[in-house]
């Protein structure tokens, strides 16, 4: 479980890892295209940054399983409260350039960069306080406003040392990875972790179909949300 007790919308539980495993879905985007009679067209991005949608594709359940699923959706109550989902085609970051010491900035945004032929994308792992922009060696920004790293997985490096877990803390309120002390100017400052992803049920009404008394066929939808 994720703590964050001042989210009343967001439980911090998280979805149960064995049973995301073969969810079909991913990353999506919002498209305006208008055609034009020349065949031309133009399109309008709605979205910079993806909003993931995930279909637990239709399957058959132990009465085991059914129960942590039914007891799940009925503490987020359908649609109303969202929870953490482990997307396991993208949950780790490895040795990520999350900024640069200055002597005097204790607060650093965790961040995902998307690497494709030079032209970046950087995803941060949290909620900004502000309207800040990160700032790193990309050509292609886009900032995402998510804050559920796993903070027990996380790992820093000053330039090649790996720092203290005592030196540092995840700051819920903030929404990003704090240092007691500010890191020396100049340094390079490196993180490891794993995240998920907030996401909700796109449905208020149970859909379980019963086999038999052992075994019940359900296909669920979960959809993320802006945090």
């Amino acid at each position: 479980m994720l703590k964050n007790p001042k989210s009343a919308s967001f439980s911090h539980l998280i979805f149960p890892e064995h049973l995301s495993l073969g969810a079909i879905g991913g990353p999506s985007y919002l498209t305006e295209v208008l055609s034009i009679s020349n065949g031309y067209e133009q399109r309008n991005m709605m979205w910079d940054q993806a909003r993931h949608i995930f279909n637990l594709r239709p399957s058959v359940v132990s009465a085991e399983d059914y129960h942590t699923l039914c007891t799940f959706f009925r503490i987020h109550k359908g649609k109303a409260i969202s929870f953490c989902f482990k997307d396991w085609g993208d949950y780790k970051v490895s040795h990520q350039n999350i900024g640069y010491g200055n002597d005097s900035a204790k607060d650093f945004p965790l961040v995902k960069t998307y690497y494709l032929e030079g032209q970046n994308e950087i995803r941060p792992l949290r909620k900004l306080a502000t309207d800040e922009k990160f700032v790193g060696e990309c050509q292609k920004q886009s900032i995402r406003r998510i804050k559920t790293p796993s903070p027990k997985t996380i790992t820093i490096h000053i330039n090649d040392e790996v720092v203290d877990k005592e030196d540092y803390f995840f700051d819920w309120e903030k929404h990003c990875l704090t240092f007691y002390q500010a890191p020396k100017a100049g340094c390079k400052i490196f993180a490891d972790f794993e995240f998920y992803i907030p996401v909700r049920f796109d449905h208020d009404q149970w859909p379980a179909t019963s086999i038999d008394a052992s075994n019940t066929i359900l296909e669920l939808r979960l959809i993320e949300v802006r945090i």
